[in-house]
């Protein structure tokens, strides 16, 4: 029976081989490193990552197989390591056929007796560095692109309370510096009207849809802007909103607008808006059975003034007759121009007939006073036919058609006074 120091041996030596059968089977390279840098155990996971036997590694030292770690660099290490214990740190291995690759070590001091080492762990992160330097290429080409934009490109976290990034062309857009709108949300630069009439679909980004929209944002020095954007929810969960500025492209639109649907010397709704109006008032009388009233609106004696004063104080004189019948009707009613001396007021809400004619009879009050022309005092009138819906007719067209007559029967009696319409006209 073996005595007690021959069986602590034996214990000692069988826990040896089986820590160094459970080190050759791990998946990361293990070193025995003496103080020296001589490598004094290598498991099998260290073979096949350098390319040696295991002969072969323990014939070879630290500098050997890191090129990173000269031998006074080892020693400063040493020093270091002993006390702190365990060191952490990225450096690169050689193998055996001169290829350089990355590695992370995990260093640890360990001492038996009289015996010191370095017991090092080290992981091959060659994929890592790759997907790390991806990741960069990435991100690179990423800012480069953000920058090189025209666009303005907001990135927030997802619910848009603080801007994550911004490119140049965002700081040019509001007058902010990158800093100033890193300190912002989507809510501080959109207009507080537009948010409460429109609220911000954030629940439509979070399920993967794209939102288009106008909006007006508010610049640093207080004024707004009109902008087109597309929002909506990177993969990483950050919401991106590319923004165009189209201030400018929307007041040629509205210009456009305007030159297409107003009269340019009187401002007034001219033929093509009020038909586009009158056909939409009827719709809605017809569907609310309500009433409503169409003024036909003629001048008496204006082609004598144009004719003597000439065309440049008649339409000084047409202006100001629009304005002043535009002060007898209500916002919701329209005035428009025909064309010449002729215009046509739209009522359309009214209760009773007398609504229609008190209308007319501000008019012919208004333009009764005296206009200043060319510096000549210049006195005219009125001749005003209505007809009302739905008594005179089915649809706006008809219903026009049938104000005109009435006022040529004002005009053939005596001018200077409103006539509604009768089915014997």
């Amino acid at each position: 029976m073996p005595d007690s120091n021959t069986s602590q041996v034996i214990q000692q030596t069988q826990q040896l081989y089986f820590k160094q059968f459970a080190m050759d089977f791990a998946s990361v390279e293990i070193y025995w490193i003496s103080a020296d840098a001589r490598i004094c155990y290598a498991n099998k996971k260290s073979c096949e990552s350098l390319g040696y036997s295991k002969q072969e590694l323990l014939q070879l030292s630290i500098p050997d197989i890191d090129p990173t770690f000269p031998i006074d660099h080892w020693i400063s290490h040493w020093d270091s390591l002993k006390r702190d214990k365990s060191q952490t740190f990225e450096t690169q291995h050689r193998r055996k056929n001169g290829e350089i690759f990355p590695v992370e070590v995990e260093a640890n001091y360990v001492q038996f007796g009289d015996l010191e080492y370095n017991v090092a762990y080290c992981k091959d992160i060659t994929r890592r560095k790759q997907n790390e330097l991806a990741l960069q290429l990435s991100e690179r080409n990423y800012r480069a692109l953000m920058e090189q934009a025209c666009d303005a490109i907001f990135v927030a976290d997802n619910k848009g309370q603080r801007y994550l990034d911004v490119n140049e062309a965002a700081c040019r857009m509001l007058g902010y510096t990158r800093e100033e709108l890193l300190g912002l949300g989507i809510r501080d630069v959109m207009d507080p009207e537009e948010i409460a009439r429109e609220p911000i679909r954030f629940a439509d980004m979070w399920a993967g849809k794209v939102i288009n929209m106008q909006r007006r944002h508010r610049r640093k020095d207080g004024s707004f802007i009109e902008v087109e954007l597309n929002a909506r929810m990177l993969p990483d969960g950050r919401l991106q909103a590319i923004v165009r500025d189209v201030t400018a492209r929307k007041a040629a639109e509205d210009q456009i607008y305007h030159l297409a649907h107003f009269d340019s010397l009187t401002d007034l709704p001219n033929r093509a808006l009020l038909y586009d109006r009158l056909h939409q008032a009827t719709a809605l009388a017809r569907r609310n059975k309500t009433r409503m009233a169409l003024l036909f609106v003629d001048l008496d004696e204006f082609k004598p003034v144009n004719d003597h004063l000439g065309h440049e104080a008649g339409d000084l004189l047409l202006a100001e007759a629009a304005r002043r019948m535009r002060e007898c009707v209500r916002d919701s009613d329209t005035l428009a121009r025909m064309g010449g001396d002729e215009f046509v007021v739209l009522l359309p809400s009214i209760e009773k007939e007398q609504d229609a004619e008190a209308v007319s009879g501000k008019i012919l009050d208004a333009l009764g006073r005296p206009f200043e022309c060319a510096g000549e005092r210049v006195g005219i009138s009125a001749s005003i036919g209505i007809a009302l819906y739905p008594e005179d007719a089915a649809d706006g067209g008809e219903l026009l058609k049938h104000a005109d007559a009435a006022m040529y029967r004002a005009k053939a009696s005596g001018r200077n006074r409103s006539c509604f319409f009768a089915p014997r006209l």
